[in-house]
């Protein structure tokens, strides 16, 4: 309805309760959920409204602690249960009406890293696919 999706690692809604093993309150997932709903949650999100996909890419690099108000740099490892986390193998934001995925991959930490495009329909090998645009975020 929003026009947008996130998530981390477990279920964190009460319904889920009987399906999921108890989190520890210190649990990354639950910070990292903490801070997506700061920035991007139409009631109370500081880039509600604003996230294009610079913007995306620069929440995905976050490395403010919402649960110990801390901000981690990017290098300490495993980021103090922040979003731009170390430990990540992939980091992509996903343009679903585009078709498309920007993609971060390589050393440590994976955030930082360029957010490269490729279209859906180019993987595909679908004649007359477009490259993204832009072909990468810095």
């Amino acid at each position: 309805e929003k026009g947008m999706v996130w998530a981390t690692n477990h279920f964190v809604d009460p319904v889920m309760t009987p399906y999921v093993a108890p989190l520890d309150p210190k649990a990354s997932t639950l910070s990292r959920f903490a801070r997506l709903k700061e920035l991007l949650d139409p009631a109370t999100g500081t880039k509600y409204g604003k996230l294009d996909l610079p913007m995306a890419a620069s929440v995905l690099r976050d490395g403010h602690n919402p649960l110990t108000g801390e901000d981690i740099p990017a290098e300490q490892f495993d980021n103090g249960g922040t979003l731009a986390n170390n430990g990540c193998i992939y980091s992509m934001v996903f343009a679903p009406r585009l078709r498309t995925v920007w993609l971060a991959t390589g050393a440590l930490p994976i955030p930082q890293n360029p957010y490269v495009g490729f279209s859906l329909y180019e993987l595909a090998g679908m004649d007359g696919a477009k490259a993204p645009n832009p072909a990468s975020v810095p």
